[in-house]
């Protein structure tokens, strides 16, 4: 007769199972386990009966996780016939390519930390201008000056063979400052009339301060000769003007200002004026038509000139 046992040991400490192996044509297979009773199987005329045959019909098949759980390659004793138990997983860390290590790694930290300090700076910057703007605006209510020719008289206005324009004409200007809390000083004001983009005549006005809520008046004055060559072009456009009795002169201001707040001072600005003036000739001795009699106009802001000195 031959026969052989095959004993294993599960990691439960309360389970023991016996195998026992026989090609006689009777034989009888027992299974010992501490926490149930003994149990006896007789199996009849089996030719062979392997002990994974065994195991499966009187153990159920326990899950994969659970052996993994339960059962490692060290825990075995003897031959093992479950399900295949995988290979630990080795945990390997990949090496950096900085070739610094920790220094890398602190530069890094660094870096970023200058740039959350670099925006928190400029956003608290920019709320804090922002603030301070919308208190000032709140508190001011700043009002935009107004700019108007009011008249213009222009009793000559010839061209001769020497190049030479001759011109008299006179402004009536008017500035308004709309602002309750905000004097404008002018500490410097020059008045420049221009024909076709050719200057030919400038005056420079006293200097002066305008007080809240106020209107100031100005009369510029030009009058007398400038060379200014005109192009043929030029001279057909003049030609033109002066069949019409019209003529299209542009009056710039220059000006030189500074705000008073209450008893703060703002540093100088520079705006510049201009206004587009079509200026009917008008005779010594008689007035120009109703038709073409001259219209206020309001000036513009230049805002492309302005700069802060």
């Amino acid at each position: 007769m031959n026969s052989h046992f095959t004993l294993h040991v599960l990691p439960n400490p309360h389970t023991l199972f016996l195998h026992y192996i026989d090609t006689t044509p009777h034989h009888t297979y027992t299974v010992l386990n501490t926490q149930q009773k003994q149990k006896e199987t007789s199996l009849k005329n089996p030719h062979f009966l392997s002990p994974l045959h065994l195991t499966k019909s009187l153990f159920p098949k326990p899950q994969r996780s659970q052996i993994s759980n339960r059962i490692t390659m060290s825990q075995l004793n003897g031959a093992y016939y479950g399900p295949s138990i995988p290979p630990p997983r080795n945990s390997y860390q990949r090496p950096s390519r900085g070739g610094c290590g920790c220094l890398s790694c602190c530069c890094g930290c660094i870096f970023n930390c200058i740039i959350s300090l670099i925006c928190k700076l400029l956003v608290t910057v920019l709320i804090i201008v922002a603030i301070v703007a919308l208190l000032f605006w709140f508190i001011v209510r700043p009002n935009v000056v107004k700019y108007y020719v009011n008249d213009a008289t222009l009793t000559q206005f010839s061209y001769d063979t020497y190049e030479t324009l001759h011109y008299d004409l006179a402004l009536n200007v008017s500035i308004r400052n709309p602002n309750r809390r905000v004097g404008i000083y002018y500490d410097q004001v020059q008045a420049l009339g221009l024909y076709q983009d050719l200057q030919f005549g400038n005056q420079t006005l006293g200097p002066f301060f305008q007080h809240t809520k106020n209107t100031t008046f100005l009369t510029p004055l030009f009058k007398g000769q400038h060379l200014t060559p005109l192009s043929s072009d030029q001279v057909s456009v003049f030609d033109k003007d002066k069949g019409s009795g019209v003529y299209p002169i542009d009056f710039k201001l220059f000006l030189t200002v500074r705000f008073k707040f209450l008893f703060f001072k703002s540093p100088s600005v520079n705006p510049r004026i201009r206004c587009e003036l079509h200026v009917p000739l008008k005779s010594r001795n008689s007035t120009a038509s109703p038709n073409a009699a001259f219209q206020t106009v309001e000036c513009d802001w230049d805002y492309k000139k302005w700069w802060i000195r």
